[in-house]
């Protein structure tokens, strides 16, 4: 049976990248999209992703929020999970109104093109460093899919990246053991991403927008063979390829 503790170790797996450090500021936190309700409200993942961005901007750490998800499809074509989370972060932040430094990217219907998409805005704007916030299961792929996105810019116009520190979602909440094979089954179709991104990079059939210097930044980092037995071995021993860490 799928208990707390295992998804937990697992969602932990994956979250990898270089995170935001204490005491900085940066200049935009960019939320990604998940899967909304029936009623097209935040599902409770979306839910921790939103609270963790508008906690960056109360706090004062970041000066813009960047809500990036496009429409889900279904009987939910007309709210975009971008309007979605940003109508949630006006409730929990006790606004009337969205503030005038939230922004939406609504055209996004993957993670990739959530990063090729953001970063295009982020780039207009001039900024010089991002926060990516999202859930544990999702911070690796999503680490270094913004980071390909940002070297398909000239050198002038790229930016820090950086990931924010997103608690592991408590699924005891959840109680319905369907819904904690949800939250397992995210782990599992993140591995198959991950393996996807790499092939995909590394054969040359991403996006013309993702820079041919990826294969450079991803080809000590992800196999397809092994990267989980090298997370793994991270995760218990504090060792492991660098660019992990």
């Amino acid at each position: 049976m799928l208990n707390s503790s295992v998804i937990k170790w697992q969602q932990q797996l994956l979250s990898r990248g270089e995170f935001f450090p204490e005491g900085t500021t940066a200049d935009v936190a960019i939320i990604l999209g998940y899967a909304l309700q029936r009623d097209g409200t935040p599902t409770p993942t979306l839910q921790q992703r939103v609270e963790a961005g508008v906690e960056l901007f109360d706090k004062g750490l970041v000066d813009h929020l960047l809500f990036s998800g496009g429409h889900p499809g279904g009987g939910l074509r007309n709210k975009s999970e971008a309007e979605s989370m940003q109508e949630y972060a006006v409730v929990i932040s006790n606004r009337t109104l969205p503030s005038d430094r939230w922004l939406l990217e609504e055209q996004s219907r993957s993670t990739r093109e959530n990063a090729v998409n953001s970063i295009a805005i982020v780039a207009e704007h001039r900024w010089k460093s991002l926060v990516v916030v999202t859930s544990p299961f999702h911070q690796f792929r999503s680490y270094w899919t913004f980071r390909c996105a940002v070297q398909s810019l000239s050198p002038d116009r790229r930016m820090k990246v950086w990931l924010a520190r997103v608690p592991v979602e408590d699924v005891r909440k959840r109680g319905l053991a369907l819904q904690r094979l949800y939250s397992s089954w995210d782990f599992y179709r993140e591995i198959a991403a991950i393996v996807w991104f790499h092939k995909d990079v590394l054969s040359g059939q991403t996006s013309g927008k993702i820079s041919h210097l990826c294969p450079h930044l991803l080809s000590s980092c992800i196999k397809p063979q092994g990267f989980i037995i090298q997370l793994a071995r991270q995760r218990t021993t504090g060792k492991g390829a660098g660019c992990l860490s």
